[in-house]
């Protein structure tokens, strides 16, 4: 039970919090409840043969018969510092900042230039990658222990969301409030997979950030037949008004062009293993010494260098979260009604269809069909359109 003063305390700090901060911990600790009433929610076992564990039995009872508002200053309680741990002086307030890394119940969070370490709560920790992911803003504050811990996430402004490669019904958030998602292609090895690019401007276009295509590698086909094929192959971006911007990390050319585009925004690079997203953040900021490496000799794919996300601060005010590598890049609950409407080269096309929910696959009078023979549709992006709604 709390004591007056612990009771006092906390009503004080909830008062304190935002009409939003009070919503979110009120959702949390209704759930708390909830899961403490459930019918089926089992005894604790019993400490001997025949013989129950009385003292366990009485707990969860008074957990059961809790108020809302008891759940609330007890979830508060543990949320921050104990109130009898600490002088009234020595308070620390909320403070906001942004997620750099994410690590086995805990992250790293970004506050006015300085990297604390915080602890996830239970239910964040237990989420990891879907309730809470890197470049989401947190507040945070003091924790029993001394530490620190978040107390919640804010509402994203963008995000960039895949399935979980293993449990489909699982989101996972790539990257959370980026204003830009880089997707890095390699025009040598490995090679450049458009229909990778196609699901990333879905997922992109989705979540309300700005793509940008960065084609790597141009050192290894320059002045080569397959210069022509993959200059043919990101062609169709650059007339859908999406920018490509062509460099090569090993050589330190088209950097600049590559740092105006990103000049003073938040960006994730995300893209196949191997194609060079960390040699790229090197090139961009040499003194990060990230980890590189080479393509596997069997079948020239990459290897996974980067195995978790990490925001780096870059100059010209950049900031770029940098990804593992991906072998496949799924939509997250995305039905094949929803795809069309993220080809924008469709849109104005569409208006020529004979039927108003036409699919553009088999039926008669399709504008965006008769695009595609007229050559104001690329037969790559139709074809990855097809294949994305096979898939769906």
């Amino acid at each position: 039970m709390l004591n007056s003063r612990e009771r006092r305390e906390l009503e004080e700090r909830l008062a304190s919090l935002t009409e939003e901060e009070r919503l979110r911990l009120t959702r949390r600790a209704a759930k708390l409840r909830i899961a403490a009433s459930a019918p089926g929610r089992r005894a604790p076992a019993a400490r001997g043969a025949g013989e129950r564990d009385e003292a366990g039995i009485e707990k969860l009872a008074a957990q059961r018969s809790r108020s809302l508002e008891e759940w609330l200053l007890r979830l508060l309680r543990h949320e921050y510092a104990r109130p009898g741990d600490r002088c009234d002086a020595a308070v620390s307030p909320i403070r906001v900042g942004q997620v750099e890394w994410i690590g086995p119940g805990r992250c790293g969070v970004v506050a006015d230039g300085i990297s604390v370490a915080c602890q996830l709560p239970p239910e964040l920790a237990a989420q990891q990658q879907t309730a809470v992911a890197v470049g989401d803003c947190v507040s945070f504050g003091p924790s029993r222990d001394s530490g620190m811990v978040v107390v919640q996430v804010l509402p994203r402004r963008t995000s960039l969301s895949r399935p979980d490669p293993e449990y489909g019904h699982i989101e996972r958030v790539v990257a959370a409030n980026v204003d830009a998602v880089v997707i890095v292609v390699s025009v040598g090895a490995p090679p450049l997979h458009p229909r990778m690019i196609d699901r990333y401007l879905v997922a992109v276009e989705r979540g309300g950030a700005q793509a940008l295509i960065c084609a790597n590698k141009w050192d290894l086909v320059r002045g080569t037949c397959a210069e022509a094929e993959a200059l043919a192959k990101l062609r169709p971006y650059s007339q859908i008004g999406i920018e490509v911007v062509s460099c090569s990390a090993a050589e330190a050319q088209g950097l600049d062009r590559l740092q105006g585009a990103l000049a003073g925004k938040l960006c994730v690079f995300v893209g196949h293993s191997g194609v060079g997203k960390s040699s790229l953040l090197n090139a961009l900021r040499p003194d990060l010494g990230l980890a590189t490496n080479t393509l596997r000799a069997g079948d020239g794919k990459g290897r996974h260098t980067t195995t978790a996300s990490h925001l780096y601060e870059l100059p010209r005010g950049i900031r770029v979260i940098d990804t593992p590598g991906v072998r496949a890049f799924g939509l997250w609950r995305m039905s094949p009604e929803d795809v069309r409407w993220y080809f924008p080269e469709f849109a104005q096309l569409a208006g020529g269809c004979r039927f108003a929910d036409c699919t553009h696959t088999h039926e008669p009078e399709c504008g965006v069909k008769q695009g595609l023979r007229d050559g104001r549709v690329s037969r790559s992006r139709y074809d990855s359109y097809r294949r994305m709604l096979e898939s769906l």
